[in-house]
């Protein structure tokens, strides 16, 4: 149970609340604070969040859905509440922000006025790097690759010129072809792979 004292202020705004990658336990004590804490609970995926939320014992808190389909006519409900409650944003797995519509978020909520919290917590792709074995004491995130082949390639060429490692993203269903628009380009170019990253079937 947590009691407020008197003269303890009402927390107001957004934090940015780390999930995990997989498996449920990889979670900071901030974080389940965070989530305890909160007067609403802005979500990638309301289901998902309901698991992590019930695998930590939290219950009864407000949840609202976020994503890329709904932010443009969401975020003004959302930075209402932030501006007089305690708002935490989380998505599926990982960093909010991170290949999401979160850093609008951020940056509309500076634009009003609101403060803005991000905890350290889970990243996918500062993870796969040092699983790499690559050096990566410089390297560039690049997200999602584009999904045609011939703009696939570009983006491989330009990440390649740079001369350091490049994280990706892809999905399941274009990784056979992501990995065929590389070898085309740079058959013996180092490769890392890893998948379902901290979960049960992990595979590298």
């Amino acid at each position: 149970m947590i009691v407020k004292q008197r003269n303890e202020p009402v927390r107001m705004g957004l934090t940015f609340v780390p999930t995990p990658l997989g498996n449920l336990r990889d979670i900071t004590l901030r974080a389940l604070d965070a989530l305890r804490e909160a007067e609403l609970i802005v979500a990638e995926d309301t289901r998902v969040a309901r698991r992590l939320l019930s695998a930590h014992g939290i219950a009864g808190t407000l949840i609202w859905t976020y994503h890329e389909h709904n932010a443009a006519t969401s975020t003004a409900a959302i930075l209402e509440r932030a501006a007089i409650g305690n708002v935490a944003v989380v998505t599926d797995a990982g960093m909010p922000g991170i290949s999401d519509p979160g850093s609008a978020l951020v940056t509309a909520a500076r634009a009003a006025g609101i403060s803005v919290d991000v905890l350290p917590g889970p990243t996918a792709f500062a993870c796969a790097a040092v699983l790499s074995g690559f050096d990566v004491r410089r390297f560039a995130f690049e997200g999602f690759p584009p999904r045609s082949s011939g703009a696939r390639k570009a983006a491989f060429r330009t990440a390649m010129a740079r001369g350091i490692p490049s994280v990706w993203y892809e999905s399941p269903h274009r990784i056979v072809a992501a990995l065929a628009d590389l070898a085309a380009i740079a058959p013996d170019a180092p490769t890392f792979l890893v998948r379902e990253f901290t979960k049960l079937y992990e595979q590298q």
